[in-house]
């Protein structure tokens, strides 16, 4: 995905390589000023002057070359991999919890609000943990994160909420268009079941849908979403709750 939430992270990846290539030409000036103080037994050792500021100053570019390239392969590295859930390969709820906050400034300062969040419960999933163990749970979150990120556009952003729970803040105006959503992944999750050493298990989810009010914070959305859920989870499987 490269939407807001990837933009924003490569800006602060670039900021970062900045700040610490400016820390390494400042250590490389450090250092110059100290091999400076033994110029004398570059001259008695035979070397122009002119010869010893190159060498000097090639130091000085190498060290914060150096810096910058290991600092942008670290974050290269590590960046996605800790964003992401190992499990349904969605954002994590950390990631999440930094990146949303950005995109509701941002509503905010356009004055609107085009944010929703859709909070997935799966049914009967204690029940699939009593009689498969935690592997039948993985691989049933496997299918359902698949799913998602198969319908997740690239401003949308889905995330691991914990462990029994997904969910995705979609970029919409409307509750309908949140609600619509949900609809879709239920209806492509009806088709799918897993084959568990010979027992089929079939996935179903229930669905909280809350739409971001103009102000409101990332606690009280989640908020109004975890209790649509619950209510969505009292009338049955596979419902959906927005009102």
């Amino acid at each position: 995905m490269q939407g807001y939430a990837d933009r924003v992270r490569r800006q602060a990846t670039t900021r970062a390589a900045l700040a610490f290539t400016v820390v390494g030409i400042a250590a490389g000036l450090a250092a110059g000023r100290l091999m400076q103080a033994g110029s004398g037994l570059v001259e008695r050792a035979g070397m122009p002057q002119g010869g010893y500021q190159g060498l000097l100053l090639a130091v000085v570019l190498l060290a914060a070359l150096l810096a910058g390239v290991l600092l942008v392969r670290v974050r290269r590295g590590t960046g996605d991999a800790t964003a992401r859930d190992p499990v349904t390969a969605l954002y994590t709820r950390g990631y999440a919890d930094e990146m949303v906050p950005r995109l509701m400034a941002r509503d905010d300062r356009d004055g609107r609000s085009e944010l929703a969040l859709v909070l997935i419960g799966v049914d009967y999933l204690d029940e699939v943990r009593r009689r498969y163990g935690d592997r039948a749970v993985d691989e049933v979150m496997q299918l359902v994160g698949r799913q998602i990120c198969g319908q997740a556009r690239a401003d949308d952003l889905p995330s691991r909420y914990d462990d029994v729970h997904l969910a995705v803040f979609l970029h919409c105006r409307e509750t309908d268009q949140a609600v619509a959503f949900g609809r879709r992944l239920a209806m492509l999750l009806s088709g799918q079941q897993i084959d568990w050493h010979g027992d089929l298990i079939k996935v179903t989810v229930s669905m909280g849908v809350a739409l971001r009010r103009t102000g409101e914070s990332l606690e009280q959305l989640s908020g109004r979403a975890v209790a649509r859920l619950a209510v969505a989870a009292g009338r049955g499987p596979g419902q959906i709750e927005s009102s």
